[in-house]
């Protein structure tokens, strides 16, 4: 279980738009939808998601053939960005 003190740090270095991808992901479940809500690409998400768990050195979707589900580190970075 990742600890208090690491999410938030990790959190205060996302940006505002890396937030609200994470969000988005957890909701739709699907990179393409995603892309759609936001006018961009699925690469442009899949790049930004990409530097997002660069940045936490952690998965934060797992990737199935029924979409994506937030991991544990995932659920937490989640759970702060609402707040932001």
């Amino acid at each position: 279980m990742p600890n208090r003190t690491s999410i938030d740090t990790l959190v205060s270095r996302l940006k505002l738009r890396h937030l609200r991808i994470v969000v988005a992901l957890s909701e739709l479940g699907s990179i393409a939808r995603v892309a759609e809500r936001f006018h961009v690409s699925s690469a442009a998400i899949s790049k930004t998601l990409a530097e997002i768990e660069e940045i936490a050195s952690a998965e934060l979707f797992e990737r199935g053939r029924r979409g994506m589900h937030p991991t544990e580190w995932g659920q937490e970075v989640i759970r702060c960005a609402t707040f932001v």
